[in-house]
């Protein structure tokens, strides 16, 4: 009795399939948490250098700038972003505006950001 090489792989592809379909699912689901990281972290950067360019502008404080990013961040992160706080400061030469937080992602990453910007005010021409 012989039986034929076709009749030996019968099921070799059910075999196969379960095991690599958990395997690429996995594997696309884990790019997916990370690109979503990603842009977590976009979402901060850009936050904090439009807070750090609006506290430069003449007027403006420090808790305007910090209820502009966190308004940001909310509006943008799709409650991607956990225990924030935004921290802005304005010197004579520069506006300085940190956020940090943490990624409500599979994992939780700290996350924190720094941007600055020249503070703008008007200089009169020297004689």
């Amino acid at each position: 009795m012989t039986t034929s090489r076709l009749a030996r792989e019968e099921g070799e592809t059910a075999v196969a399939s379960t095991i690599l379909v958990p395997l690429l699912l996995f594997g696309l689901f884990m790019l997916i948490q990370i690109l979503m990281g990603f842009y977590v972290r976009s979402v901060a950067s850009a936050a904090a250098t439009d807070a750090a360019s609006f506290l430069a502008q003449d007027g403006v404080t420090s808790g305007q700038a910090e209820a502009y990013a966190t308004n940001f961040i909310n509006d943008q992160s799709g409650g991607l972003i956990s225990n924030l706080s935004v921290t802005a400061s304005k010197g004579a030469e520069f506006t300085n505006v940190s956020v940090n937080g943490d990624t409500n992602l599979l994992w939780s990453v700290g996350l924190g950001v720094d941007a600055s910007a020249p503070v703008e005010r008007f200089q009169p021409q020297g004689p």
